[in-house]
């Protein structure tokens, strides 16, 4: 067991807008693998629940709170993610069709360095 003032608060690596919807702004480097398993990020994805709490009706402070706990523990991130793709559309050229993935990471928290 870890003594709490030795205890190191972790986050996952990734900036915020600062309200709701809560689009990812910017990605750590080495955030990037968490155990191995990719954690891929990308820039405007919306962060829509952390360990299956909303997110939509809390401020920054509460997101970031939930996102931030002892280092290597875990948290489920549920990310929004918008995608879009070409169809096939009228006189046989491409349309686009707007399309929102929702992808789940299981992320282990690490202290990481600025740069």
């Amino acid at each position: 067991k870890v003594a709490p003032s030795q205890l190191k608060i972790a986050g996952v690596g990734i900036n915020l807008t600062s309200s709701a919807p809560y689009l990812i702004t910017g990605v750590h480097p080495h955030a990037r693998v968490s155990e191995g398993i990719p954690f891929i990020a990308h820039l405007g994805d919306e962060v829509v629940a952390v360990d299956d709490i909303a997110l939509q009706d809390l401020p920054i402070g509460d997101v970031t709170a939930l996102m931030m706990g002892p280092e290597t523990s875990t948290l489920v991130l549920k990310i929004r993610r918008h995608v879009q793709e070409d169809v096939p559309g009228g006189a046989g050229g491409l349309s686009k069709y707007d399309m929102y993935h929702v992808v789940v990471f299981s992320v282990k928290r690490k202290l990481l360095q600025e740069g």
